[in-house]
């Protein structure tokens, strides 16, 4: 739960001043954010929303928690995708596929180390 806050915390610090458009709306993106933690991961909310959700059915068990936190990983799952088709299709495609390509929807993607 406290790595969900911190994370919450840092989106918040990271986009202040910035526009982000609401979950599911038809807006075209204008910007692409990728300072803070948007360097590692294309949803942080999102991901703290899933941490805190995860936390809460494992410090109390429960049917109804766990179908509360996949109902949620669901729905957030579906408003990422959705946030990703709209940057497809608008003039930012070509930078934010190059984005979504280095950093994870969810979880931070680790580097490649190659051989050499």
């Amino acid at each position: 739960m406290v790595g969900a806050l911190a994370l919450f915390d840092w989106a918040r610090h990271s986009i202040r001043g910035r526009y982000f458009s609401y979950v599911f709306s038809h807006d075209v993106p204008a910007m692409l954010w990728t300072g803070g933690q948007f360097a590692y991961i294309r949803n942080p909310f999102y991901a703290s929303y899933l941490l805190a959700m995860a936390s809460v059915a494992l410090m109390l068990p429960s049917l109804i928690r766990f179908l509360v936190f996949a109902a949620t990983a669901l729905l957030l799952t579906s408003a990422a995708r959705h946030e990703e088709q709209k940057f497809a299709n608008s003039p930012l495609a070509v930078e934010y596929e190059s984005y979504r390509q280095r950093t994870g929807r969810f979880i931070p993607r680790l580097p490649e180390f190659r051989r050499q």
